[in-house]
């Protein structure tokens, strides 16, 4: 939904959210949206235009989409993209549009702390006050640098990230990734280097 003000009770209370709500269903069927716009309505009824895209001046009858993010601070959603239109000039219809590439995007966001997290697995790590550097196979070492936080149910899968390993004889090169529970392995990046050592950090 680019824009909706024709039924957005039925995403959040209507007392509470005043200007229409933006956002799109899940394939889990759980609907996820943001306000708009909280401006009130005129004492006549009437309420003010909402911009939900720009004009793209490079491209003919093309048009931004204003991003719509949600309110929920855990994962962030955002919608955005292009529409594109027939040229016509006033109220449109369904046939005036005629393109369009819409993107919605999920982010989740987690902060891993000496007070929220801990090392899970470090081995191969050294610096010489410049840089922090992992081991790949050099003096015959595999380094790895694991930071996470385990799950309290054994049943249960904990939450990592590994910024280097190059323990995994399954991914050559290395691997950097993100493990979220019983999610599942939720992003990966391989391979990582081909040189003996692999930077992940660097002194500001």
């Amino acid at each position: 939904m680019i824009a909706d003000f024709t039924s957005y009770s039925a995403w959040y209370d209507p007392a509470s959210v005043i200007g229409g709500v933006g956002g799109w269903g899940s394939a889990l069927g759980m609907s996820l949206g943001a306000p708009l716009t909280r401006a009130p309505c005129r004492a006549n009824g009437s309420c003010p235009n909402y911009v939900a895209a720009t004009a793209i001046t490079t491209q003919p009858n093309a048009f931004k989409l204003i991003p719509v993010i949600t309110e929920a601070v855990n994962p962030v959603q955002t919608l955005f993209g292009t529409i594109t239109t027939d040229g016509t000039v006033g109220l449109l219809g369904p046939n005036n549009i005629v393109a369009w590439h819409i993107v919605g995007r999920t982010q989740d966001i987690r902060s891993f702390t000496p007070t929220t997290s801990q090392l899970l697995n470090v081995a191969g790590l050294f610096t010489d006050n410049t840089v922090l550097k992992v081991d790949n196979n050099a003096n015959g070492s595999f380094g790895i640098l694991e930071i996470g936080v385990p799950s309290k149910n054994p049943s249960l899968l904990g939450t990592s990230v590994k910024l280097a390993d190059f323990t995994d004889p399954f991914y050559i090169g290395g691997v950097a990734s993100y493990f979220y529970g019983n999610f599942g392995l939720l992003a990966i990046k391989s391979p990582l280097t081909s040189k003996k050592s692999y930077v992940v950090g660097k002194v500001k």
